[in-house]
């Protein structure tokens, strides 16, 4: 019960760091889909089509050229920064 209860009074940092490392583990998936190449980060196949941003990332990324594809061989979506190609 000694340990249950340690556990109980620190609850908040507890929650704090479960917080934390959540919002670590989702940036860094969200970075790891971030390129300047026109090619998936997990497959490295070209093939891909252009998809529609959300509204989060409408905001996150306003007035920036970035275009989000989806790979057609493995459907990872991915973001490409600067891209030069013609895929629309």
């Amino acid at each position: 019960m000694r340990i249950l209860d340690q556990a109980m009074a620190r609850y908040n940092y507890i929650l704090i760091g479960l917080v934390l490392l959540i919002t670590f583990f989702i940036v860094k998936s969200f970075i790891s889909k971030l390129t300047r190449k026109n090619e998936c980060p997990k497959c490295q196949a070209t093939d891909a089509e252009r998809v529609p941003k959300g509204f989060i990332t409408q905001m996150l990324f306003s007035g920036r050229d970035v275009k989000k594809f989806k790979c057609l061989k493995c459907w990872n979506m991915y973001f490409v920064f600067n891209s030069d190609n013609n895929n629309n």
